[in-house]
């Protein structure tokens, strides 16, 4: 069974863990919030690389139907600071989907 401190340890290792990002893009959208959690984290810490990955996950699941996916995206893109600018666009398409009001 995959623990997410295994998923933290990949992260500590930086960008020395490249060959993982596959593993951890696919791993970041998992149904299990504590696995996405430590695979997200690992990304946006192995180096450029990871972190464009990490933006790319976001990306994904900024559209995804699961509102806590959504959130947890929007949660990553901030964590990532500058490094999210790719993602403004999507952040704009999903902000103007939650305007209410005249």
């Amino acid at each position: 069974m995959l623990s997410a401190s295994a998923l933290v340890a990949l992260g500590n290792i930086g960008p020395d863990a490249q060959e993982a990002i596959p593993v951890l893009r696919r791993l970041a959208s998992s149904g299990n919030p504590m696995i996405a959690s430590a695979a997200s984290h690992a990304l946006s810490s192995i180096g450029p690389e990871g972190k464009k990955a990490s933006v790319a996950v976001a990306i994904r699941d900024l559209a995804d139907s699961n509102e806590d996916k959504r959130w947890k995206a929007a949660l990553d893109l901030w964590n990532l600071g500058k490094e999210a600018a790719p993602a403004v666009p999507a952040l704009r398409r999903v902000g103007a989907g939650c305007r209410s009001g005249p």
